[in-house]
C-alpha cells in the first residue's frame, strides 16, 4: 500500500486559512509578473506583431493572434497555430517568440495550480465549516 502524503491535512480551519492567505500572496504576485511579461513583450513588438499577449479574464495569461476579437482561438507556441505562426517569423523574432512563450507557459501553469489549490481549499472550508454546524446541532438534540 502506497504511503499517502499529508502536506495538505489541517487540523484547523484557521491553519487551512492561513495557508489560503499565503497562496493567496503568491498568486498575487504570479499576477504582477504576468501583467510585467505582457508589458516587457508589448516594448519588444511595440509595431503590430502578428501574436499579442493578452490576459486571460479571471488570471493566466495566453497568446491571441493580432486583431482577433471574439471566438478567436488562443493558442500556444507548441500547437498549430503556433507553430504557423512561427515559420512565417524572421529567425530574429522566432527566438523572441520563444522566450516569450516559455515564460509565459511557465506563468500561466503556476497560475492555474494556485488558483485550483485556493479554490479548492476555500471551498473545502465551506464544507468544514457546515460540517461543524451539524455536529454542534446534533450535539444539542442528544
Amino acid at each position: 500500500m502506497s504511503e499517502v502524503s499529508t502536506a495538505y491535512t489541517f487540523r484547523t480551519v484557521h491553519a487551512a486559512k492561513q495557508h489560503i492567505e499565503l497562496r493567496e500572496d503568491e498568486r498575487n504576485h504570479i499576477k504582477r509578473e504576468i501583467h510585467a511579461l505582457k508589458r516587457r513583450f508589448d516594448e519588444a513588438f511595440p509595431v503590430r506583431p502578428p501574436a499579442r499577449l493578452v490576459l486571460r479574464q479571471g488570471g493566466g495569461i495566453c497568446w491571441r493572434m493580432r486583431g482577433a476579437r471574439g471566438a478567436q482561438p488562443v493558442f500556444d507556441m507548441t500547437g498549430e497555430i503556433g507553430r504557423e505562426l512561427l515559420q512565417r517569423l524572421p529567425p530574429a523574432a522566432r527566438i523572441r517568440f520563444l522566450e516569450f512563450e516559455e515564460k509565459r507557459s511557465a506563468l500561466d501553469m503556476r497560475w492555474r495550480i494556485l488558483n485550483t489549490e485556493v479554490r479548492t481549499l476555500k471551498n473545502w472550508v465551506r464544507r468544514k465549516r457546515a460540517l461543524m454546524v451539524l455536529k454542534k446541532s446534533c450535539r444539542s438534540d442528544v
